[in-house]
């Protein structure tokens, strides 16, 4: 943690039983109350695993474990602006196998017990998952299959994949259909691997979605007029492409890769 603007830094987990750390979210509605998902936030051939999911409320002090042991990668927390002890965690599960401890899940008492909320297979991960600041029920999510071998690029990746969109507070998720054009074939269920999602506090359900490769001027994406723009990755190439959302599907803007 840092108070001087990060002239210098002090630990706060080092006497946990893991340093390895996927995802950092600290309630807004109360900075004192920080949760932690263990485990490296990508699947990839170099990582380390975690042992679940943490919370203080006494900003950092002392941590304790609450639940979430086996999803082993955590990749995001994202706490309801309004209400500390409602939140979401994407959990990429066990990165060399199948386990049933990862997607989407939802915690309504700070924690204490996690909901899955979302879930596709043992092998498809919970990647990304955001709560519109502007309406707290609008809830988005991404989730794709995949796994690492034990030698190097061995990995593997398939159906599932998608982003996901819940305006319940995250009881049901509905797919948001992908186009064709940038590798989806049109539904969700087999779209190019999506492994971000922003949401912009400046519009209403306005979201940026990134794919493999991120798009580098944010600037620009949240100085747009209210849209929600998507970069997405073929899969096995590096190309991206930006798409706005008209109604529930994906509208490619430009068949030209970009960000690059």
């Amino acid at each position: 943690r840092t108070t001087d603007y990060g002239s210098t830094w002090h630990p706060l987990f080092d006497k946990e039983s893991t340093g390895s750390i996927g995802a950092i979210a600290v309630a807004p509605s109360n900075p004192k109350t920080i949760y932690v998902g263990t485990g490296a936030g990508i699947i990839r051939p170099d990582l380390a695993t975690g042992d679940g999911f943490y919370k203080s409320t006494d900003e950092g002090k002392t941590w304790t474990k609450t639940g979430l042991t086996d999803s082993k990668m955590i990749a995001m927390i994202d706490v309801d602006p309004r209400d500390e002890n409602r939140l979401f965690v994407a959990v990429l599960g066990h990165p060399y196998g199948p386990n049933a401890e990862r997607g989407i899940f939802r915690s309504l008492d700070g924690g204490k017990t996690f909901q899955k909320v979302l879930y596709k297979d043992e092998y498809t991960s919970g990647n990304d998952v955001r709560i519109d600041p502007n309406n707290p029920n609008v809830v988005y999510a991404s989730m794709w299959q995949q796994q690492q071998a034990f030698w190097e690029g061995g990995g593997f990746g398939s159906g599932g994949n998608g982003v996901f969109k819940s305006t319940d507070g995250g009881n049901k998720f509905r797919p948001v259909y992908l186009p064709a054009a940038v590798g989806a074939g049109g539904t969700a269920a087999t779209a190019a691997a999506i492994q971000k999602i922003v949401v912009s506090p400046k519009y209403p359900t306005d979201s940026f979605v990134a794919g493999m490769e991120a798009i580098k001027d944010w600037k620009d994406i949240f100085g747009s007029p209210p849209m929600t723009f998507s970069s997405t990755k073929h899969q096995g190439s590096s190309e991206s492409f930006l798409c706005v959302v008209k109604g529930n599907r994906w509208v490619p803007v430009s068949k030209t890769p970009i960000g690059y």
